[in-house]
């Protein structure tokens, strides 16, 4: 059960981010309801490229590319480290993208 909350992590950083940010800011912003969807939007698109890059940055170090194996013979391991690594990525650039877009909404 820990191996599928840890691989469920990836998915649910970029909408707790937004909301924690959503809720943090929520006064200052001019549209927060529209910070809450170009955010999430954003961060799940973020999401999916940061993916994409581990994946690619796995298969041009030599990991012997990508095989097909029953189900039961997958490397928990290297799952658990691509969950973590799109998690911290998506947490950090993020943010970043979080307050790009808040000081963007931000009410003059």
């Amino acid at each position: 059960m820990p191996f599928v909350l840890f691989l469920l992590l990836s998915y649910v950083v970029p909408v707790a981010l937004v909301l924690g940010c959503a809720i943090a800011w929520w006064r200052s912003l001019s549209g927060p309801w529209l910070f809450v969807g170009v955010g999430l939007l954003a961060l799940v698109g973020l999401q999916r490229m940061v993916g994409a890059a581990w994946s690619l940055v796995r298969l041009g170090l030599g990991s012997g590319g990508f095989y097909l194996e029953q189900r039961s013979n997958l490397p928990e391991g290297s799952l658990l480290l691509k969950a973590a690594v799109v998690a911290v990525g998506t947490a950090l650039i993020g943010f970043a993208i979080l307050w790009a877009l808040r000081n963007g909404l931000a009410k003059l």
